[in-house]
């Protein structure tokens, strides 16, 4: 016969204790690492970086200049050919883009000209004033985007690449 001794059976109280703090400890890490909630304002503003970031690379891979131009709430990516600028729109990420009606570009002057009525937005769409390269890295720019809530930024860094930075809602 065997006897036994009182064998535990469950957890004891300090147990108990670490096996939450781990658990609130990888709970936190999760949340923490959560992306915050996104406005219209830096959406825009990944497409328009992506979109520019598409046409470096299609000003390298043709061999021809490449430039955005716009206003307010509208661009277009062009590319220079034989002595002309040349709208883009056999390509889906190239082609001419109207922002939402919460969204605009908000400065950025030495990228955008600001257009004050159609007329204006015809003839400067014609004009890219941002202009990529096939040689070289991108000219310095900035172009802020905002949607009233939350602005963003895109420009350029000393290195030559697209960047997008987020600003907090005020």
């Amino acid at each position: 016969m065997s006897q036994s001794t009182g064998t535990s059976r469950g957890f004891t109280l300090i147990e108990l204790v670490m096996s939450l703090f781990i658990i609130g400890l990888v709970t936190g890490a999760v949340v923490w690492t959560l992306p915050g909630e996104k406005t219209a304002a830096h959406e825009e503003a990944s497409r328009f970086a992506a979109r520019l970031n598409v046409a470096i690379d299609e000003s390298v891979l043709s061999g021809e200049s490449v430039g955005v131009a716009g206003g307010v709430q509208s661009y277009a990516f062009y590319r220079y050919r034989r002595g002309n600028w040349i709208l883009i729109d056999d390509i889906d990420q190239l082609r001419p883009r109207t922002l939402s009606q919460r969204v605009q570009f908000s400065s950025g002057a030495n990228a955008f000209q600001e257009l004050s009525s159609e007329r204006d937005r015809a003839d400067v769409l014609n004009i890219p004033s941002l202009v990529f390269s096939p040689i070289g890295a991108p000219p310095n720019f900035s172009i802020s985007i905002t949607d009233g809530i939350a602005q963003a930024s895109v420009s350029s860094s000393r290195l030559g690449q697209i960047e997008v930075t987020y600003v907090s809602a005020s």
